[in-house]
């Protein structure tokens, strides 16, 4: 099977399908070869479902589009991520993100801010209160993780 650019394995390859109630990867119902980065050909192993799984895929990614040829061929073509409407996309979502991003920060500062404020007032509240401490430093961190992960999906995917 041949692979084309990092977003093949991210998003086609790795895809999950809702079919009949039941979660599928398309890699276990059909067979991928990717031609070009932009087209691929979906060989579906059970020729019942060919229509079933256009559907699923086109429910997926809006921006996909396939046309079933023969009883169990699916051709896709998917736009170029460098096109006009999909760079429009990306940056629309990098903004949002890193509004998100700043907003999270600044709460989290202001947080942090509050209780510092506390341990200036009572120099035995620390002793009390580390454990609420903790937990907000450890919520920053995976709040800051999780928006990372964000930002990386919505390049590759």
């Amino acid at each position: 099977m041949k692979k084309v650019g990092p977003e093949r394995s991210d998003s086609l390859y790795t895809a999950t399908l809702k079919i009949s109630g039941k979660e599928h990867m398309l890699s276990e119902l059909a067979q991928i070869v990717t031609k070009t980065p932009t087209l691929a050909h979906l060989h579906v192993f059970d020729q019942t479902q060919t229509l079933h799984i256009l559907q699923a895929i086109q429910a997926v990614n809006s921006t996909w589009s396939g046309e079933i040829s023969g009883s169990s061929k699916i051709i896709l073509k998917i736009p170029k991520h460098q096109s006009g409407h999909k760079v429009k996309e990306l940056i629309d979502n990098v903004r949002k993100i890193h509004q998100n991003g700043a907003n999270r920060i600044d709460l989290v500062r202001k947080r942090g801010q509050n209780h510092i404020d506390k341990v200036r007032a009572d120099p035995k509240w620390h002793k009390h209160n580390s454990a609420i401490l903790k937990n907000a430093a450890e919520k920053a961190t995976s709040s800051l993780t999780k928006l990372s992960k964000e930002l990386v999906k919505n390049f590759i995917g």
